[in-house]
């Protein structure tokens, strides 16, 4: 009895270990000003704070994912119709967010537009940013 009580022990502590480990692996990704940010390997929340960025994380099929979104159901109604998950999603208003409200809301990492002044507030508190940003077909294949 005693033998099996151990093992179970180490077993759920070794599933716990293991949850935590899957989520604290990182990668680096390079973003579209060239900087690399150390990202989860799978982000759960992201905050997609650029508004043409909601698009390729839904195409992409993470829509579950958005935990912090720039887009409404007044403005994007046909995402929010594509994808009703977002109604689960907080709204901010621009890209100019307060970092803190992210960190309360377990942001994995942020998308910001190019020349957003938001990256470097939220990389101080310890969120990953990654810039994004397409001006033509070979820029969006990139940011995509």
């Amino acid at each position: 009895m005693r033998h099996s009580r151990k093992w179970g022990v180490g077993l759920i502590g070794a599933m716990v270990l293991s949850a935590f480990s899957a989520h604290a692996a990182t990668h680096g990704v390079t973003d579209m000003t060239g900087q690399v940010q150390q990202v989860p390997a799978s982000p759960r929340h992201i905050a997609d704070l650029w508004f043409a960025h909601n698009e390729l994380t839904i195409m992409l099929g993470a829509a579950d994912r958005i935990a912090v979104t720039v887009d409404r159901p007044d403005t994007r109604p046909w995402m929010f119709r594509v994808a009703p998950v977002l109604y689960k999603a907080i709204w901010v208003n621009g890209p100019a967010v307060n970092a803190e409200s992210l960190l309360k809301a377990g942001v994995d990492v942020a998308f910001v537009p190019n020349g957003s002044a938001t990256a470097a507030a939220l990389r101080a508190v310890g969120i990953p940013v990654l810039v994004a940003g397409f001006i033509d077909v070979a820029s969006l294949r990139r940011s995509l």
